[in-house]
């Protein structure tokens, strides 16, 4: 007899899980991403859609040793529909600074002077990176049923919001200063909301 696992997308009650999201991110009309290839970092962008698209992108690079955000490289390129195209390859070694490993990459792609994708990339686990903790300025409208949030930190990385609902964007990455609004659909027994992310302390905001 062969059991078979099943990787479940929603709780008992509904809720979406990490994966549900991850699904949604998967089948984006436009994705970044970032992979290294021996010796090179490329940075990918992926057309899931039926139209060609002129696009801006920026790269930057966050020294976790130094709490600090360098910008790498930015410009434009030409998407075309149902295609993946290498943006840039930069070497390794330009985001090993002195051979530091405790960074991160990220990859993020603009359209109308508006992020619609953003990458990440470390040099070896997200577990083994020393983060520095990090706090964020939160608010919920429950009239507007939005959830605004903002980072004060450098970076805060897998932000997510918990409770009985699903909400539009979860799991997110916010930079410096960046302020995201997320819309939310409450379910049956919503109650109250946590705030919780890889760096930084849950947050239980009612």
């Amino acid at each position: 007899m062969i059991v078979g696992r099943h990787l479940a997308m929603l709780d008992y009650y509904g809720v979406p899980k990490a994966g549900w999201y991850a699904m949604k991110y998967s089948g984006a009309p436009i994705a970044a991403t970032i992979r290294q290839k021996q010796d090179d970092i490329k940075f990918i962008a992926l057309n899931n859609g039926f139209k060609k698209g002129e696009f801006e992108y920026r790269i930057k690079l966050y020294q976790a040793s130094v709490d600090k955000i360098n910008d790498v490289a930015n410009g434009k390129f030409t998407l075309n529909p149902n295609e993946n195209t290498e943006i840039i390859s930069l070497p390794l070694t330009t985001f090993l600074p002195d051979g530091d490993k405790n960074v991160m990459v990220f990859l993020e792609i603009y359209c109308d002077g508006k992020m619609i994708s953003r990458g990440r990339w470390y040099p070896d686990w997200l577990k083994t990176l020393s983060l520095p903790k990090t706090q964020l300025d939160i608010s919920i409208d429950r009239k507007a049923k939005t959830i605004t949030v903002k980072n004060l930190g450098k970076v805060a990385i897998g932000v997510a919001f918990d409770g009985d609902m699903v909400c539009e964007d979860n799991y997110i990455d916010l930079l410096q200063d960046e302020v995201r609004v997320i819309n939310y659909t409450p379910l049956d027994g919503f109650d109250n909301i946590d705030v919780y992310g890889y760096n930084i302390d849950i947050v239980n905001k009612l």
